[in-house]
């Protein structure tokens, strides 16, 4: 699934970008039909200057994002929590 790029996409600042060039969790959030936070643990990777996750539409998140593209992911250093 790919997501369209919206004028709403927030880029990776150059201090964080060193995050995503290895294998890593993060918790991925989405707004669920009923409007309340759905979270899941998933892995994400960066392209150079944006996050990228994987889920697919047999999964509430992918779901959750086509109907509502309002995210929010924590990612956290395992060198430096």
């Amino acid at each position: 699934m790919t997501a369209p790029t919206t004028s709403e996409q927030v880029m990776i600042p150059a201090s964080h970008q060193d995050l995503l060039a290895r294998a890593i969790c993060g918790v991925l959030t989405t707004v669920a039909g009923d409007g309340q936070p759905h979270s899941s643990l998933v892995w994400v990777d960066g392209d150079g200057s944006c996050a990228r996750v994987n889920t697919t539409l047999q999964r509430q998140q992918g779901r959750n994002l086509l109907a509502n593209p309002k995210v929010s992911l924590l990612v956290v250093d395992p060198d430096n929590t």
